[in-house]
C-alpha cells in the first residue's frame, strides 16, 4: 500500500490523553513519574516505528527499475509528519514535568 506512515496509527482526538492522564494521576503503578515514562514511552515509539518500516519501503522503491519516486517522496513525507509527532510528544512531557516542578 501507499499509505504515508502518519496513516499506520490510529488518530485520536487528543493524541496524548494517556500522557495527560498519566501525569496528572499515575493510576496504574500509583506513581505519575512511572506512569508518565510508561506512556510516553509507547507514545513516542509507534511514530518512531512508523518511520523506520516507511524509510526501509521508501529505499525499496527507490532502488527499483524504474524508481518510485512519487510513492518514496509520499513515504518521506509521512516519515516527516511522524517526526513531528514524536516531536511533540517528547515537548508536551517536558512541558508537563516542568510545570510538576513549580
Amino acid at each position: 500500500m501507499e499509505r504515508p506512515p502518519s496513516q499506520h496509527h490510529a488518530k485520536q482526538d487528543e493524541p496524548f490523553a494517556g500522557l495527560s492522564r498519566a501525569i496528572t494521576d499515575g493510576s496504574q503503578s500509583g506513581d505519575p513519574l512511572k506512569e508518565m515514562a510508561a506512556t510516553m514511552a509507547y507514545q513516542v515509539n509507534q511514530p518512531l516505528a512508523a518511520i523506520v518500516l516507511a524509510g526501509e519501503t521508501a529505499v525499496h522503491w527507490l532502488d527499483q527499475e524504474p524508481a518510485d519516486i512519487d510513492s518514496a517522496r509520499r513515504l518521506i513525507l509521512g516519515m516527516a509528519a511522524d517526526a513531528r509527532r514524536a516531536a511533540a510528544i517528547a515537548k508536551q512531557a517536558y512541558l508537563a514535568l516542568a510545570y510538576r516542578a513549580e
